[in-house]
């Protein structure tokens, strides 16, 4: 497992890089312009998490690499656990980062109250627990989304697995909806979920089903792999 994470991690240094600096940038501007700091850690948490995955995933297929892989001293449970370390590491990195470059936007915002797109920022203030809450909601998405695409990138490669993700996704979200019942278009109920979620147990549980969700994508990705011929 820690072979496969550290050849994650080598294999992308250089796209995380170039990520990284592109989405600091870019997230400043966005709270400038939206006159909100609670923007910036979603925005570049999907936005790095899932560009990365994407190309690490990608970078599988290219030279047929992940069949190569197999002739080495690793097995495919070690192949799936290190996979999934390393992209829910990717996203909490994402996210931190977010978190940083809000609090940075925060920072420009109280010394140049002068500038008209940082004013707002300023008069808003800071909420802890708020960025907080965003920044463990930024990755429990990321963690779902990621919890759908995995397994059926493992079942059938990159290329194939690309066109059932936005079927699959779609599918697990009606579902999702229609077990919780009521009616999803009413603002009363979002609102309903937002306060519920909106509290120290919210967040724990939020935590709590991160875990659940992305650990049970990766036993169910490490089965799916087992039988996959290469």
């Amino acid at each position: 497992m820690k072979a496969m994470f550290l050849s994650d991690v080598i294999a992308v240094r250089k796209y995380l890089k170039q990520q990284t600096i592109i989405a600091f940038v870019v997230g400043i501007f966005v709270a400038a312009m939206s006159g909100s700091l609670y923007a910036i850690p979603p925005f570049i948490g999907f936005m790095i998490a899932f560009s990365i995955s994407f190309t690490v995933i990608a970078l599988d297929e290219a030279s047929n690499w992940q069949g190569f892989r197999l002739a080495l001293p690793l097995s495919r449970a070690d192949v799936v656990r290190g996979r999934y370390a390393s992209l829910l590491a990717l996203t909490c990195y994402s996210t931190l980062l977010g978190v940083l470059a809000a609090l940075i936007a925060y920072g420009l915002a109280l010394l140049f109250p002068g500038v008209s797109q940082l004013a707002e920022l300023a008069g808003a203030g800071l909420d802890g627990f708020a960025m907080a809450f965003v920044a463990v909601l930024s990755v429990f998405l990321c963690s779902v989304l990621l919890a759908i695409m995995l397994p059926l990138c493992f079942c059938f490669g990159m290329t194939k697995a690309i066109r059932w993700v936005p079927l699959v996704a779609v599918l697990a979200f009606v579902l999702f909806f229609a077990g919780v019942g009521g009616d999803v278009t009413s603002v009363a109920w979002i609102v309903n979920v937002f306060d519920a979620l909106l509290t120290p147990v919210g967040l724990a549980a939020m935590v709590a089903l991160t875990v659940v969700v992305y650990g049970g994508s990766c036993l169910l990705a490490g089965k799916l792999y087992l039988k996959r011929e290469f």
